[in-house]
């Protein structure tokens, strides 16, 4: 028996009707007191954030490397800076102004045969929590 993917949606949230759910594909992570952090290397998978719609967060399944869930609501500023042509990083100031940002980092992704780069889903994830919390400021720095 092989284990299946999930089918892609980078914009529609889990749906009963289409059977997909969202999820961001992520190459690198560190949270805002440098506690947990992930970096994808060539032997290992990518870390996968999938969206909760009823709960309105996105969060790692229990096996993936680290736990991490973000709450767009809790979200008040996301600057985005472009790598290069096939990455992006984006770093979230969570709750508290005078915080440390967390920074995600995207690359490119294979999604359903073909590819997607990171700065394609860096703008898909930004897309995701600015529609769930509109007073976020928003910067790309391009």
């Amino acid at each position: 028996m092989t284990a299946s993917t999930p089918a892609y949606s980078p914009i529609k949230p889990e749906s009963p009707a289409t059977g997909k759910e969202q999820y961001f594909d992520v190459v690198g992570y560190r949270d805002s007191s440098d506690t947990k952090s992930y970096v994808k290397d060539d032997s290992s998978p990518y870390l996968r954030v999938t969206v909760n719609a009823a709960r309105g967060v996105a969060e790692t399944a229990a096996g993936e490397a680290i736990a991490v869930t973000i709450n767009p609501k809790e979200v008040l500023k996301v600057i985005v800076k472009n790598i290069d042509q096939d990455k992006a990083t984006v770093a979230l100031t969570v709750k508290d102004p005078e915080s440390r940002p967390e920074y995600w980092a995207f690359g490119t992704r294979n999604i359903d045969g073909r590819p997607v780069s990171g700065k394609i889903q860096a703008r898909l994830f930004c897309k995701w929590i600015r529609s769930l919390n509109s007073n976020v400021q928003y910067l790309n720095t391009r």
